[in-house]
Formats: C-alpha cells, structure tokens, sequence
C-alpha cells in the first residue's frame, strides 16, 4: 500500500522521502495552545465507551495534506477505497 501510495504523491509532484518509511496514524494532533497532559478521562466526558476503546470499521484511507498555521488546516487530496 505504501508504494501505492508513493506513486501517487509521486504523480501529484511530491518526492519521494529519503528516510525509511515507518507507518503510523495519527488520530489526533496536539497543538502548543493545548494546556496540561492529555487525560483519557476528556475521552469519557465526549462520550467514549467506559469499557474501552471504541471500534470501528474501516472502508477507505483519505489522504490529506496539513497546512500548519491554516484553516482549514487540512486539504482531501484522495480517497482510497479498501477492495472486498
């Protein structure tokens, strides 16, 4: 999936990155205004499930391009639907 990827961002005129890939997601960002450690007790006043982490399903990636400093601070450059 990540030369998949590559090749597209490749085609939209972004160069390939010299350091090895390392997959990750990120589920939420942290900005410097943000006051204090993170508490998981913010999760259960927004509604989580007290038993654990809530689950989901997957069905397409959506690549975004971050524009720090911006609003909207995030750009949809393409949606990749997952195949059954």
């Amino acid at each position: 999936m990540q030369r998949e990827v590559a090749g597209v961002c490749a085609r939209h005129g972004f160069p390939s990155e010299a350091r090895a890939y390392r997959p990750h997601l990120t589920l939420a960002r942290r900005y410097r205004t943000a006051a204090g450690p993170f508490k998981r007790s913010a999760l259960a006043a927004a509604g989580a499930p007290a038993g654990g982490w809530p689950a989901w399903r997957v069905e397409d990636i959506v690549l975004y391009r971050s524009h720090l400093g911006r609003q909207p601070a995030y750009e949809p450059l393409g949606v990749f639907p997952f195949e059954a």
